[in-house]
């Protein structure tokens, strides 16, 4: 159910709010005692003091207000997260009119706050923020929130706005299940014969005796080790119909866990090096490997829906 303040459209984008503390609410009501007890006894150090404290407060209320104006919020693509782990966002704050320093306080809204020096003009203030996805597919990242309590932490003044950005969140890998598909090869081997010569280097400490060229060495009397071109990696397609035999449960969650298997074996592939390619009954990328292709990978379990 939505709050009266958001049915209002409270906070509203690009304005600023300011409300006092805790500690703003005892210090008024301290100085409104002083106050009264001036007035009681006639006594004018006691209001002096009263006004001299009311003045303060007040200059500590524009300060505060005024710290988060002149501020440009940008909020960077956010990369490709997964259900439940914290998705980092990258958060930069641009000044474009001169304030006096203070410290600010930043975060998604709901989430705990990260404090951050107002940047001077032209400076550029970068700090990363994270939220945990409940979900796969397209996820909004939250709201923003920029906040300051700074001077004295009499008031609290903040301003917020959507981020305008999705995030695209694939499902949690499995911990469960093989590491790999039954399918796959192993990504090394040791069969000599099939791997091309490619050079003689100097033998170092490890080298195994049979990879010794000894022709060489009773010529030169210098220990020197054949070294062979790696056999091409088989390239590796990651099948939906793989999954089957290992995914537990019924209808939708039967699904979901075996996306996260795919997803482990995708984070696999590509930890391992060699071309990887993955066949969902709605898609089908070509084996290939690299930041871009994984995160290819990553949105098409991410998005796909039967």
């Amino acid at each position: 159910m939505n709050t009266l303040a958001e049915r209002l459209g409270f906070p509203r984008p690009n304005r600023r709010y300011i409300l006092p503390t805790r500690f703003g609410l005892a210090y008024a009501l301290v100085v409104f005692l002083i106050f009264l007890g001036a007035v009681n006894y006639s006594d004018n150090m006691a209001l002096l003091l009263t006004f001299v404290l009311a003045a303060l407060a007040w200059l500590a209320m524009i300060r505060c207000e005024r710290s988060l104006s002149g501020l440009e919020i940008e909020i960077d693509p956010p990369p490709v997260g997964f259900v439940g782990r914290p998705l980092a966002v990258g958060v930069r704050l641009r000044a474009t009119r001169f304030r006096p320093p203070t410290l600010l306080a930043v975060a998604f809204r709901g989430r705990e706050r990260t404090d951050v020096p107002r940047p001077t003009v032209g400076e550029t203030q970068a700090v990363a923020l994270s939220f945990v996805p409940a979900r796969r597919g397209r996820v909004p990242v939250p709201p923003w929130r920029l906040s300051c309590e700074r001077p004295l932490g009499l008031f609290h003044a903040w301003c917020g706005a959507p981020s305008g950005r999705e995030a695209i969140v694939a499902p949690a890998p499995a911990t469960d299940g093989p590491w790999r598909p039954p399918s796959a090869l192993p990504p090394w081997r040791d069969h000599e014969e099939s791997e091309d010569f490619r050079e003689l280097r100097p033998w170092r400490s490890g080298d195994p005796p049979r990879r010794v060229a000894w022709r060489v060495y009773a010529r030169r009397r210098e220990l020197l080790v054949r070294t062979y071109e790696p056999p091409p990696s088989p390239e590796l397609v990651l099948r939906w119909e793989e999954t089957d035999a290992w995914a537990r449960g019924a209808g939708r969650e039967r699904m979901e866990h075996r996306l996260s298997i795919l997803c482990r074996w995708v984070l696999e592939a590509e930890r391992e090096g060699a071309p990887y390619g993955l066949a969902l009954p709605s898609v089908t990328i070509a084996p290939n490997r690299g930041e871009a292709h994984l995160r290819a990978c990553l949105e098409a379990l991410a998005l796909h829906d039967p």
